[in-house]
């Protein structure tokens, strides 16, 4: 028998409408409840269109999840963190659909990385570095960083090396893209930002 998807478990729990708090969403989904935060947390904003007011307050949470595995720390603040409704019709319009599909590509396969201690400790660092992007509330420094984490939680739950390894790469250039617009926004202030804008729009015409 197949084993059912995770997009398909997350969709069958919201339509229950009994799911208040985040804690209690992961307890019912039945495997690694922080590889599941991460990929709960990070849809809104790895979204193409993302909501706005839900990436620098995952952010604050990523970086907590990161240090907390780095330093074998306890996880549990988030647990009773409660569910709006706002966050709930993002990941039924939106959200399901987009892991549906990102769900196509992954699949155990590489999965020696994951016993390596230095590979995992990597993960934990490039979560880290994403979410303290995250939390900035400057344009393009949230979307890619949210796609690289959910990337990530997708091949911590699947035990998938190749689409940790480019999760990974994804995650590196979300930080290049990061670090060019705070400094852009640093020294020009907004008006680097839409010219970091045109810039963008212009390569990939």
């Amino acid at each position: 028998m197949r084993k059912e998807s995770l997009s398909s478990k997350i969709e069958k729990l919201i339509k229950k409408h009994h799911v208040k708090t985040f804690g209690k969403l992961v307890e019912e989904l039945e495997t690694e409840s922080i590889a599941i935060t991460l990929i709960v947390l990070s849809l809104p904003s790895a979204l193409p269109i993302p909501a706005t007011g839900y990436s620098t307050f995952f952010g604050v949470i990523f970086v907590t999840i990161a240090l907390s595995q780095l330093f074998n720390k306890k996880l549990s603040f988030i647990n009773n963190k409660k569910i709006d409704k706002g966050f709930y019709k993002l990941l039924i319009t939106k959200g399901i659909k987009f892991l549906r599909f990102l769900e196509k590509f992954t699949k155990p396969r590489m999965s020696f990385l994951f016993k390596s201690r230095l590979f995992v400790k990597l993960i934990w660092i490039i979560i880290l570095l994403c979410g303290l992007s995250m939390i900035l509330p400057i344009p393009f420094t949230n979307t890619a960083p949210a796609f690289s984490i959910l990337i990530i939680a997708l091949s911590l739950i699947e035990k998938d090396g190749l689409i940790a390894i480019l999760g990974i790469l994804s995650s590196i250039i979300a930080l290049i893209i990061s670090i060019t617009v705070i400094i852009l926004f640093i020294t020009l202030g907004y008006h680097g930002i839409i010219m970091f804008k045109q810039m963008l729009f212009s390569v990939l015409k």
